[in-house]
């Protein structure tokens, strides 16, 4: 398969950009919510920062659902994004 056409898959991204948050200092935590689907996968702290990331495979984008839950959390005031690379995740926690 021409490395163009690789795709990434979801964990790979997520255990790259969760090296580099404790590289950086940050606590890395997954978010599970019994009972409540479309909850970001990860959430990172550190000095009283709180960051919500949904992570996706390479070309993919967050569902209907997703959306709405980083709203929700943004709208609480706390930082969210979603990524489907480990660049742009990795720049996120930098900022």
């Amino acid at each position: 398969m021409p490395h163009a056409m690789f795709r990434r898959r979801e964990n790979w991204v997520e255990k790259k950009i969760n090296e580099h948050a404790e590289k950086t200092g940050w606590r890395v935590r997954k978010f599970v919510s019994p009972g409540r689907r479309g909850e970001a996968d990860r959430m990172y702290t550190k000095a009283l920062r709180f960051k919500i990331l949904e992570i996706k495979r390479h070309g993919e984008t967050p569902t209907e659902l997703q959306y709405k839950r980083l709203n929700e959390w943004a709208e609480d005031g706390f930082e969210t994004a979603w990524t489907d690379n480990v660049e742009d995740g990795c720049a996120f926690l930098d900022r």
